[in-house]
């Protein structure tokens, strides 16, 4: 297996795969576009796939796993139950870098507010006695793991460098980069702070409800290979305000 995954991935026992395979309906979650299933252990041709070894060898490869696509950085899977910190820290990585390449002196977290929103019904895999990784595991101290502020030398800004990452990370959907982005690409008046407020769960909400969607998919076409249970959840958010400085902190 050397193709390209795809934006989920399911790790089934053999045993569950061949029930699956020749369950009815079963074609459905095996071809399904968005899903890469495997069986583990990762037989010898999936480990040729180096990021299904990553994955086995990191140990989050395990029977019942449901890992997405961290849309932040493609090449990585994270497991649906840790989707909430790693999305978030991802995100703001991300933003810092592309404040960088847009010439800023520092960047820093003034604020942060964060819950609970939406009560949405949700179902939830069992693989034989193993409960998926389809459950909510955030932590409170996300915010504590931020870098809530960070200096750098600052210098000329590079708009082109800064648009081809937040395209490769995720982030060329975001108006307040975009804003932040043409306030430094005009060479007339630039800003030397610039405030923004920022979700940096938006994106974990919309992949955990993805990954979600693929335990009702199983439920339906095969509802004697998985045992589902329903439940109920909620949904994350982490809001910040971000300033951003484009001066030395002793000038603002």
């Amino acid at each position: 297996m050397t193709s390209s995954l795809r934006r989920r991935i399911l790790a089934l026992t053999a045993g569950e795969h061949q029930r699956l395979t020749h369950g009815r309906d079963g074609a459905r979650v095996l071809n399904d576009p968005f899903t890469t299933v495997v069986t583990v252990p990762l037989d010898e041709e999936q480990r040729l796939h180096p990021q299904l070894r990553q994955l086995e060898d990191s140990g989050v490869l395990v029977p019942g796993a449901v890992l997405v696509q961290n849309v932040f950085s493609r090449d990585r899977y994270v497991p649906i139950n840790n989707i909430w910190l790693q999305f978030g820290r991802a995100k703001y990585n991300a933003v810092q870098r592309v404040c960088q390449l847009l010439g800023a002196h520092y960047v820093d977290i003034l604020d942060a507010k964060r819950g609970l929103t939406g009560r949405f019904a949700s179902a939830v895999a069992r693989v034989s006695s193993l409960r998926a990784d389809a459950t909510v595991d955030f932590r409170e101290d996300m915010m504590d793991r931020l870098q809530l502020e960070v200096d750098f030398e600052g210098g000329a800004a590079h708009p082109d460098a800064a648009w081809d990452y937040m395209t490769e990370h995720g982030l060329h959907h975001d108006m307040d980069l975009l804003a932040l982005l043409e306030l430094r690409r005009d060479e007339r008046n630039r800003p030397r702070t610039h405030v923004m407020r920022m979700e940096l769960l938006s994106e974990a909400q919309t992949q955990f409800t993805f990954g979600l969607s693929l335990a009702e998919m199983i439920k339906a076409v095969s509802p004697m290979s998985l045992n589902i249970i329903g439940g109920q959840t909620k949904l994350h958010h982490a809001q910040v305000k971000i300033c951003v400085g484009f001066v030395p902190r002793t000038q603002t």
